[in-house]
């Protein structure tokens, strides 16, 4: 609703818009393992947060292989795995891989039953992206 505003750097802005200059009535931080965001949505639904966190404050060095969510008071609740992806490589023979997904996008469906995530493969030598739909069942 634009009342709050997340950073990368894990911090959280919030915003009184009806404020004529100085808009922003508070700092806030968001509590998680990595040192940023590398993405993130809100389930309007069911109050929730979905991000993506990394390491990298370019984004571009390591993802996390799992899917953080956090409550409407920013208090993380659990963990999701991201499935991983087995990949075929077609050196001087076949031969298959199982490499980490890295999350990329989250999104969450607009009646709040599903959770999209756009991943691809953490093996740098593949261009392997995929899209995972988490059903979330959990109260």
């Amino acid at each position: 609703d634009g009342t709050r505003l997340f950073t990368a750097g894990k911090k959280i802005l919030t915003i009184d818009a009806s404020l004529p200059q100085e808009d922003i009535t508070g700092v806030g931080d968001v509590n998680i393992g990595q040192n940023y965001i590398f993405y993130l949505d809100n389930n309007l639904i069911h109050n929730e947060y979905y991000i993506i966190p990394t390491n990298s404050n370019y984004g571009t060095d390591y993802q996390s292989n799992q899917l953080l969510v956090l409550n409407n008071d920013l208090a993380h609740v659990r963990s999701i795995p991201l499935e991983p992806f087995h990949i075929l490589y077609l050196y001087n023979q076949q031969s298959y891989s199982t490499v980490d997904a890295i999350g990329q996008y989250v999104f969450s469906s607009s009646e709040g039953s599903k959770i999209i995530v756009v991943s691809k493969a953490s093996d740098s030598y593949s261009n392997t992206w995929g899209i995972e739909i988490i059903d979330r069942v959990w109260k």
